[in-house]
């Protein structure tokens, strides 16, 4: 099946059956079980501000504590917003991610139809409504699925202005683009994407190359004059790394793997499988190949609509999914280490789009239906058969702390555990926050001095057999829960000697 026939480029009644009944897929992997997800760790730096009477209160708190968010204030005035039109709960906040994922698929759709084909556009939505990674980042209530639209915007923006010469292509680009850098401060790594693209697709026309790079100088220019003066950000004393250590390749792979659509993490999803099976490397392998016979059968130049050819889409998506994710590991290697592969998550529909193109490559018709049966067989496995939730659930937590309150209070190792503990309990009582398994031992011993009960919360620990034996030793009671996450969330039930 050829791509140039006119039959091939247009838009069908199908294909709009078609990306409905994605976009209703879509809507029911990312809600069906948004209820079990508890607000885990740096989306509680938003949610608990989110009452403040007005936005400019609710800004200045968050930024307080997170000073890096300043940079990035276009989604958390979105979701105040958000929080006028619907309500401050967790639920409705959460709703606006996932809307904003749902709006992410018919750009995707319609990118897939300029750059290959109306089939290749549908095929590349369907991947992203069943994408383990984009089922999770559309639950979150941070940026991320801003960020995807956005990037989305920006590209189709360009799309339609080098393909049909429009202006109004062109705006859009420039406001997607703006709205990136508003959104996060990482954006002009896809900057760079979309200016080596243009070095290719305008070589022998330096000067349009010049005139959009100066555009965005000038938009950078203006963003860093607005944070220095504006914001009076001090960058040497607030500007922190997020990782411990450089990332090595293991990293840059994992990426890629998660990208593919058959995890959510770079955790190994198969201990929390229906009978510990995992197909995420089936979903990787039929992804990443297709993509791979895309840029094998693209390679060859083809003329298309507006002098828009096969190569042009080929080096446009090749620079979208590999360039911002380079930029963003050498920058850990050689700053500092701030590799997060959500930073760049947007390179994923690169990615999608890429395997969709490949799949409308296919020629025979029954190998490219058994293609696709089987492709989102495997990635519907995936989201069905994973247990839930994703993020460690905190609702034993809530029950117990306003059913019956430990008399010896609540602690949690690490601050990514307490933030999110202090959330779930409220006002009830303080959740202490404490370092090492050394001054947990202390702090214990301290609160069950007279006896009492205590909880104690753990995420992704792995010393709990030193932990159980100064329990032992001291001859305290306590039980173990594993309660729901991935991985579980881990607390213990102490109760001192004289109970």
């Amino acid at each position: 099946m050829s791509l140039d026939t006119e039959t091939d480029r247009r838009w069908t009644r199908m294909h709009t059956i078609t990306l409905v009944f994605v976009l209703l897929v879509a809507a029911f992997t990312r809600t069906s079980q948004i209820l079990a997800e508890s607000p885990w760790n740096d989306e509680v730096l938003t949610l608990k501000y989110i009452g403040l009477p007005t936005q400019a209160e609710y800004l200045k708190a968050v930024f307080e504590e997170d000073p890096w968010l300043i940079l990035s204030q276009g989604y958390y005035r979105v979701q105040y917003a958000c929080r006028y039109l619907f309500g401050g709960s967790v639920i409705a906040i959460r709703m606006l991610s996932v809307v904003l994922s749902l709006a992410s698929l018919p750009l995707i759709a319609w990118l897939g139809h300029r750059l290959f084909s109306p089939s290749a556009g549908v095929a590349a939505a369907a991947f992203s409504a069943l994408a383990l990674v984009q089922v999770y980042y559309a639950q979150e209530t941070r940026f991320y699925a801003l960020l995807n639209l956005e990037a989305l915007v920006a590209v189709a923006g360009l799309v339609w202005a080098l393909q049909r010469g429009s202006r109004w292509g062109w705006l859009w680009h420039f406001v997607g683009n703006a709205a990136l850098l508003y959104t996060h401060a990482f954006t002009p790594l896809f900057f760079a994407a979309q200016g080596l693209f243009l070095l290719w697709y305008w070589r022998g026309r330096p000067v349009r190359v010049l005139v959009w790079g100066a555009a965005h100088f000038a938009m950078l220019g203006l963003f860093f004059l607005w944070v220095l003066y504006g914001l009076h950000y001090d960058f040497a004393d607030k500007t922190q790394a997020y990782n411990d250590i450089p990332p090595t390749w293991r990293e840059w792979v994992m990426t890629y793997i998660v990208f593919a659509g058959g995890r959510f993490s770079n955790h190994e999803p198969s201990p929390y499988m229906w009978g510990g099976i995992s197909l995420d490397w089936g979903v990787t392998v039929l992804m990443l190949g297709l993509a791979a016979f895309a840029v094998s059968r693209f390679a060859a130049k083809s003329d298309g609509d507006g002098g828009w050819n096969r190569r042009d889409s080929l080096v446009l998506l090749l620079a979208w999914v590999v360039v911002p994710v380079a930029l963003l590991f050498a920058a850990s290697i050689f700053w500092r280490p701030v590799y997060q592969y959500r930073y760049v998550l947007y390179a994923n529909a690169a990615l999608m789009l890429l395997a969709g193109g490949g799949w409308s490559l296919v020629d025979a018709k029954r190998v490219r239906i058994g293609i696709a049966v089987l492709l989102l067989s495997l990635m519907a496995w995936q989201n069905f058969a994973l247990t839930r939730p994703f993020r460690p659930c905190f609702g034993l937590l809530w029950g117990i702390a306003r059913e019956n309150p430990p008399s010896a209070g609540i602690l949690a190792m690490k601050p990514f555990v307490g933030r999110a503990a202090q959330f779930a309990v409220g006002d009830v009582m303080e959740v202490g926050v404490l370092y090492g398994i050394d001054d947990m031992i202390f702090e214990t011993d301290k609160r069950l001095r007279d006896g009492g009960e205590l909880l104690i919360l753990f995420h992704q620990w792995n010393d709990y057999d030193r932990l159980e034996a100064a329990f032992d030793q001291r001859g305290y009671r306590y039980w173990r829960w594993e309660l729901p996450g991935i991985p579980p969330l881990e607390m213990y039930q102490i109760w001192g000697p004289s109970e």
